[in-house]
């Protein structure tokens, strides 16, 4: 029993090499690191995605603008090429 708490002591604390104990410690502060880093991407990545529905509502709403602006031009083309046919004819 005394040399099985013995090997579990080295392998816990290290006996001169880095332990469960230390790592442990090392762990925990990664994984704090991690969590931060997480954190501002999260923000970052949800900033991003705001500006994508903005750029593209910005998009469709000009695609929509120039679209009814060709329609009317169209029109005022035909328009007036009719009213110069119909005046040929007068």
């Amino acid at each position: 029993m005394e040399k099985r708490m013995s090997n579990l002591e080295r392998t816990v604390y290290g006996n001169g090499k880095v332990g469960i104990a230390y790592e442990m410690v090392e762990i925990k502060t990664t994984l704090n690191v991690m969590n931060e880093r997480l954190e501002g991407l999260g923000t970052s990545v949800s900033a991003l995605a705001k500006s994508q529905v903005e750029t593209d509502t910005t998009e469709r709403i000009k695609s929509k603008s120039q679209e009814r602006t060709v329609k009317y031009i169209t029109i005022m083309i035909m328009f007036i090429g009719l009213l110069f046919t119909g005046i040929q004819f007068i």
